[in-house]
């Protein structure tokens, strides 16, 4: 189709399909290509090479009912000063002037679509699967970040190791006289070692214990140590044993229970700087009745804590007091029982420990 453009040349406008492949993209350039509904990787790679001579410009416009492919996962997923993403929510329609959409409308389809489909329909996340581990609203579930944290409120860090995709970490504070949970701050990272891991986690909380999955027991094929050990080599107060429940029990459906549970219930609170934990959050579903393992390294990190929460200390947050500055300070029976790995007076973890 040709259109006579304001600037007094004709603008060359061409329609082309999905099913057609790569190949009907093939020996053009173009200035603007838009494509409707999330193209296959071939053909957006094809459709991004048409417009490299031109300095041209894609558009990829759709609500992702068909969950997060591999070209949204680019946008979502890998950080580029070539690619940006805008997500438009049913409110913002509801902003626009002579919009046909009304908020008591948006509340009408909140109520009424399938709780795995709210998300989408409603916020333009992608569709998971067969539906959303957490179908929850995340409103429900943020707060503003905890400027002061109370002293006597019990703080653990959950680990996900990340043996072979990222590393996450998760510092969970429980308010006990509530019985409420907050996710206070989260580290994700890639490619890196526990020397570096530690790092942040000192920063923020360096005499939180640290919760750990029993992957921390197997042997590391470099060192032949336990993967766990390598952390507490980094002076992290790593518990003496891999988190379980109460029982010894380590289900992975039990904590997603125990987390909903407290979603639900209002016991479960996420600060809204971590927006890194809300991606995790929105993208954590399930595909042929099984968690989807990717993309997960913080909701498991979270997990971990809530099962070893009951072995949560109180303290300050920060990073911990200097270091000692003479011999006496050094083996000081304070300073002897920071170093230990487990509490002097509670060695076994137990509540009634007297």
């Amino acid at each position: 189709m040709r259109v006579r453009h304001v600037s007094g040349g004709n603008s060359t406008v061409r329609f082309r399909s999905y099913q057609a492949g790569r190949e009907a993209f093939q020996g053009v350039t173009l200035d603007l290509i838009v494509f409707d509904e999330e193209p296959p990787p071939d053909v957006y790679s094809e459709g991004i090479t048409r417009i490299s001579a031109t300095n041209g410009r894609a558009l990829l416009v759709y609500t992702p009912m068909g969950g997060p492919g591999e070209v949204t996962r680019r946008f979502t997923q890998d950080a580029s000063p070539d690619r940006a993403i805008v997500k438009m929510l049913l409110y913002d329609i509801c902003d626009l002037p002579g919009s046909h959409m009304t908020r008591d409308m948006v509340e009408a389809i909140k109520r009424n679509c399938p709780p795995h489909e709210m998300r989408t329909r409603v916020y333009g996340e992608d569709m998971l699967g067969e539906g959303s581990i957490f179908p929850v609203d995340e409103e429900t579930i943020t707060e503003p970040l905890l400027v002061n944290v109370p002293p006597h409120w019990f703080k653990i860090w959950g680990l996900d190791f990340g043996i072979s995709h990222a590393f996450g970490a998760v510092l969970l504070l429980h308010d006990a006289d509530a019985d409420v949970v907050h996710v206070h701050h989260c580290i994700r990272l890639k490619g890196q070692t526990p020397l570096q891991h530690a790092v942040p986690m000192k920063a923020i909380g360096a005499d939180v214990v640290v919760a750990y999955p029993p992957d921390g027991d197997n042997r590391e094929m470099g060192t032949g140590e336990p993967l766990s050990k390598l952390y507490r080599d980094q002076n992290l107060r790593m518990l003496p044993h891999s988190a379980t429940f109460e029982d010894g029990s380590v289900s992975t459906e039990r904590g997603i229970f125990e987390l909903w549970q407290r979603m639900t219930t209002g016991r479960f609170k996420v600060a809204n700087t971590q927006q890194i934990w809300f991606e995790e959050f929105r993208g954590y579903h399930r595909k042929n009745n099984q968690i989807v393992k990717l993309y997960d390294d913080l909701m498991s990190a979270t997990r971990i804590g809530i099962m070893a929460l009951r072995f949560a200390k109180q303290g300050a947050l920060g990073s911990g007091r200097p270091p000692p500055r003479s011999n006496a300070e050094l083996n000081s029976p304070e300073a002897i029982r920071r170093r230990c790995d487990f509490d002097l007076f509670n060695p076994h973890g137990h509540d009634d420990w007297p």
